[in-house]
């Protein structure tokens, strides 16, 4: 289930880029590669103490430190690209101009991170986690239009009140927030990733907001990865509040569905919409206005499912139960549930044409043209 993104822009996010400042004359020597892991040890002991830190932390970076970022100071403090360059000097790092970033080989990334955890242990990692969820949840924003023009939202972004400038500030908006967020995505992920592992809720929050961009990337496998470490993590929630996290776990399962039958794992997505089913209908009994529309909304999915891949009776049996519920929630919020109401009467026609049942799809048509003319009327009025 996606999280609310409707928060306030944090206080310190802009724009992500900033101007670069000179390089000390350190920068300017060749890079030569890493040193070996076997002579870290001297070399480590060499380091200052503010370099120490530093070298630990940037283990949570796998794709480094990016310098044209203004907020990594709120983590790293302010000096922190000043003291990367003790990291250079010294060979545990090394800075490359053309994508402006900091990085360590993985030999290096390997035994700094047990330096992580003897200096802080996982305090560090829990910061990083939530300046990333912070990070991704407003860039994530931009990237969703109708949230992005809401009032409150405008306000916050001190949009133009011209519609053509508005218009020209919103997709400027949207394209900075998808190369904010590509710039950072390693980082982002493994952040999502421990925080997962490790128990950390934070890492719900990632995961929910970095669906739209991961599926404007195709980056279907590693949204498959994130959704099954996110499932996993509610389920345990679930096993101890099952009223507050069941949704949530029925939420992720009908996404996980959908992205699998995407991605061809049709034998994957079936069992995946089928226990989403089931969770709903167990909560409709005592929650039926909230999650009634939901067991429609997984029936649709699983008639879908089954329409397409070569079982069309299955599929009518799932699409006409859901079209049953929305017939009766279009009659008690009609503006609610017309896309809904309208989805199902479309899937239950597609899989009549295919049985070529003309007399259900002549009634399927007059139903539109009848819930069509109520909708106008309301209108009207």
């Amino acid at each position: 289930m996606k999280s609310d993104k409707r928060c306030g822009k944090p206080k310190s996010r802009k724009s992500g880029a900033k101007q670069k400042r000179p390089r000390k004359s350190a920068e300017t020597k060749a890079q030569s590669e890493p040193a070996a892991v076997a002579s870290l040890d001297p070399l480590y002991d060499s380091l200052s103490e503010p370099a120490r830190e530093l070298f630990a932390r940037m283990s949570f970076f796998p794709s480094g430190l990016f310098r044209g970022f203004n907020d990594l100071w709120e983590l790293l403090g302010d000096s922190w690209e000043d003291i990367a360059e003790e990291l250079v000097h010294h060979k545990l790092a090394t800075y490359d101009e053309s994508t402006d970033r900091y990085t360590m080989a993985e030999p290096v990334t390997e035994y700094v991170r047990e330096k992580l955890d003897e200096s802080e242990s996982d305090g560090f990692r829990r910061r990083a986690t939530e300046f990333w969820a912070e990070f991704v949840q407003w860039y994530d924003l931009m990237l969703d239009v109708q949230l992005a023009e809401q009032e409150e939202e405008t306000e916050a972004l001190k949009l133009p009140d011209d519609p053509e400038e508005r218009q020209g500030a919103l997709e400027s908006l949207r394209s900075n927030s998808f190369a904010m967020i590509a710039v950072e995505e390693d980082n982002v992920i493994h952040a999502a990733e421990w925080a997962l592992s490790a128990g950390d809720e934070t890492g719900l929050g990632i995961v929910d907001s970095l669906e739209d961009y991961l599926d404007l990337k195709n980056r279907w496998h590693i949204k498959e990865r994130l959704y099954r470490l996110a499932l996993s993590r509610r389920r345990q929630l679930a096993a101890a509040q099952p009223d507050e996290y069941m949704p949530d776990v029925a939420g992720t399962l009908n996404g996980m569905g959908k992205l699998l039958k995407e991605m061809g794992k049709i034998d994957d997505a079936k069992p995946c919409f089928q226990e989403a089913l089931r969770v709903y209908q167990n909560l409709s009994q005592s929650y039926p206005d909230v999650h009634v529309p939901d067991t429609a909304i997984t029936l649709n999915n699983l008639g879908a499912l089954y329409a397409q891949t070569g079982h069309p009776d299955e599929g009518l049996a799932y699409y006409k139960e859901s079209l049953g519920i929305y017939r009766e929630l279009f009659k008690r919020y009609p503006s609610a549930y017309t896309r809904g109401y309208l989805a199902a009467l479309s899937g239950v026609m597609a899989v009549c044409e295919k049985l070529d049942m003309q007399e259900r799809i002549k009634e399927c048509r007059q139903e539109i043209a009848e819930i069509t003319q109520a909708i106008a009327e309301d209108n009207e009025t």
